[in-house]
């Protein structure tokens, strides 16, 4: 995960912000994450938090078949379509 507020690069914030502003890519946030998800379109990671909320990531599943990939696809859905969005006053 890249944090986008400690970008010190010009180059590299103007890259980011153009990625933003395109669509390219999106920024969701919601109020308590129980689930770390890695997700590309050939495989999935799912990865759970520690007693301390820490992301766990000694453990986790994952997967490459068809019905995996469309479980992850489907939480990946539901957090989107239940989180908001984060501005960057940086960017602005």
């Amino acid at each position: 995960m890249i944090n986008t507020d400690k970008l010190d690069n010009p180059q590299e914030k103007k890259i980011f912000k153009g990625f933003l502003l395109d669509g390219i890519l999106k920024r969701r946030i919601l109020d308590k994450i129980q689930i770390t998800l890695i997700l590309s379109e050939k495989e999935g990671f799912v990865m759970f938090p520690t007693n301390e909320g820490n992301t766990d990531m000694r453990e986790g599943f994952y997967g490459n078949d068809p019905e995996f990939l469309e479980w992850c696809k489907d939480y990946y859905q539901w957090c989107s379509d239940n989180s908001k969005k984060i501005t960057n006053k940086m960017f602005e």
